[in-house]
């Protein structure tokens, strides 16, 4: 999360920013996750009767927060960068805001502040050790009809079907006679094409995909057999056209989803 403290003012009392930051620190401490909070906080540093510093010490504390970066701007250090996270050993050479609980993995390293930008502005640098979580597996069952020998599967059909035709024990037995026919064409399946187990990965769809634009790259597949199939050059240019058209809508609904978000 990016925070920056605006200019005070009349819409913008000078505590508001505190009692903000206050308010959010109590909603993320109570989650078991990670996270990082960075921002210009505008605070004079410096001046340890600051009453703004002071509150600012007292939530750090109370929120287990340690200093990791400060940087001299003019006559004054303001703080730039919060940092913020759950069971993490961090690096002290510059020093953020960082919950120091049960130490466990390096979270944040390499961390340097730029000197080579003008005074009142610096970069801060750093890596973090945030791996992206591994999408669910899900587990499925299928069959390979494809593979099935139709003369062979056939064959058995047709022996299977006399003797279930000419066993007397349930002629009368509607009942009976339907469960064994159903019994048998499931051995009979399993025989030509058993079950497979596996397991596929499901990845969550990016919020900005539509139906159209799975519609448009069905037809783009489509277009792409056909031509694979026949070599004619009419089919690989039907199929380049639609390439080129489903590259273009996705790049314009993407971009029109996050400039929505954005208003």
């Amino acid at each position: 999360m990016l925070l920056y403290r605006l200019k005070v003012s009349v819409s913008n009392p000078r505590d508001a920013f505190l009692n903000d930051l206050q308010d959010i620190l109590e909603c993320f401490i109570v989650k078991p996750k990670s996270f990082i909070i960075l921002g210009d906080f505008n605070i004079h540093w410096d001046v340890e009767a600051d009453r703004e510093r002071m509150k600012l010490l007292d939530m750090a504390e109370a929120f287990q927060l340690v200093q990791h970066v400060k940087l001299l701007l003019g006559n004054c250090i303001h703080y730039l960068l919060l940092i913020c996270f759950h069971n993490a050993l961090m690096p002290m050479e510059y020093g953020m805001f960082g919950l120091t609980r049960s130490v466990q993995i390096l979270l944040l390293y390499r961390l340097k502040v730029s000197v080579s930008n003008p005074r009142d502005h610096r970069a801060v640098h750093f890596s973090i050790n945030a791996a992206k979580p591994h999408p669910p597996r899900k587990k499925i069952t299928f069959r390979k009809l494809r593979n099935v020998v139709q003369v062979a599967l056939k064959r058995d059909l047709r022996e299977a079907v006399t003797t279930i035709s000419i066993n007397p024990s349930d002629e009368f037995d509607a009942e009976a006679r339907l469960v064994r026919y159903d019994t048998t064409l499931r051995q009979l399946l399993d025989c030509h094409a058993p079950l497979i187990e596996a397991f596929v990965v499901q990845k969550p769809r990016a919020p900005w995909y539509t139906e159209v634009i799975a519609e448009a790259k069905r037809s783009r597949r489509r277009l792409e057999k056909q031509w694979k199939r026949t070599g004619l050059t009419v089919q690989h240019e039907m199929f380049k056209r639609q390439k080129s058209f489903v590259t273009t809508l996705i790049s314009q609904t993407r971009s029109k989803f996050y400039c929505n978000k954005m208003k």
